[in-house]
């Protein structure tokens, strides 16, 4: 579980999450745009039809509302009930307080309704009302409701309603949402996969860094970095590995040949010491030498320490400048 863990948590998902995420953010945002001016738009515009239609309906409902006898009022009905088809909107014939003595409606037929007091009198003082509502249950869900009164010789004699089914405004948002989805599909996997060549292109010469690492650190300076032929910063990261990696394998080198000769310098004079040490104790150098080799044991002696010296010397260089570590030492 860490490791998948852990796996999740590389540079690799985590710029493809911040990609995605920018994505998703853009497009909510769009969406969120376009639908809240959509619907605004929708809104004014279905506010501004419904207002014609039930003026017109309101001018041709006055005779049926003052009860003309030379006015037909069945005609009127059956006039009203084209509309209200053609158009999806239900109209809704109100006497002045508000009862509802014609309903396109089938649904309302036999029922006694009255409109709300409110919006009566908002019809009556203003000379349009407009809201949202189901009339006070009268609806199963809300609906877009616009009055206005229908008046005889600057007197209301009555006021007509539209009420707006919303079909083909619902149609246009199922339209609007299906196309937004599809749309945020597309856009959402073409950025998860150029996000995705994306961010490989910059996570692998990272891997492989990291794995050229651990072999310069198991002490193989013999691998190089592929640049892929890049001139951007990951480039210059490979070329930089690379100079790094051709130091290394130069300084040990040059430590391996400085191992190698200090070794050689070394043994010469410790051999020529034990050799007359031994032959001093065991009495093979006459006594009347002993003098001679002991003055060649004691310059020996000396070189051997001139020899140390130096390479305490040369550590000391070594821990001032490690890039220098390699340089060759010369007895």
């Amino acid at each position: 579980m860490r490791r998948i863990r852990k796996h999740f948590q590389g540079l690799y998902w985590r710029q493809l999450l911040v990609i995605v995420s920018m994505v998703l953010l853009t497009l909510f945002l769009l969406g969120a745009s376009f639908f809240s001016l959509s619907y605004n738009y929708a809104k004014n515009q279905e506010q501004d039809e419904l207002r014609i239609r039930v003026q017109t309906v309101s001018q041709l409902a006055v005779g049926y509302l003052e009860n003309d006898p030379s006015y037909d009022r069945e005609d009127f009905r059956q006039l009203a009930v084209v509309a209200a088809s053609v158009s999806d909107v239900e109209f809704l014939i109100c006497d002045i307080e508000g009862h509802v003595l014609l309903s396109t409606d089938r649904d309302l037929e036999g029922r006694v309704v009255t409109m709300p007091a409110e919006m009566v009198q908002e019809v009556l003082e203003t000379g349009v009302c407009s809201r949202r509502g189901d009339l006070g249950g009268l609806y199963a869900s809300k609906r877009f409701i616009l009055g206005v009164p229908a008046s005889s010789g600057g007197r209301a004699v009555g006021m007509a309603f539209a009420v707006s089914t919303n079909a083909s405004l619902n149609a246009m948002w199922q339209g609007f949402i299906g196309l937004f989805f599809m749309t945020a599909f597309v856009v959402l996997m073409g950025a998860f996969m150029a996000s995705s060549v994306t961010a490989m292109r910059q996570i692998q010469p990272i891997r492989e860094m990291a794995q050229a690492t651990r072999r310069y650190a198991e002490g193989d300076f013999d691998i190089r970095m592929n640049d892929y032929g890049r001139e951007d910063e990951i480039g210059e990261l490979a070329a930089s590995f690379n100079n790094m990696a051709e130091s290394l394998q130069q300084t040990e080198r040059q430590r391996q040949e400085f191992i190698a000769n200090i070794s050689h310098e070394l043994k010469t004079p410790m051999t020529t010491i034990a050799g007359y040490t031994d032959g001093i104790l065991d009495g093979t150098i006459p006594p009347e030498n002993e003098r001679q080799y002991l003055q060649i044991i004691s310059d020996e002696s000396r070189r051997l320490s001139r020899m140390v010296r130096r390479m305490l010397d040369v550590s000391q260089l070594q821990a001032m400048d490690p890039l220098r570590s390699g340089s060759h030492f010369h007895i």
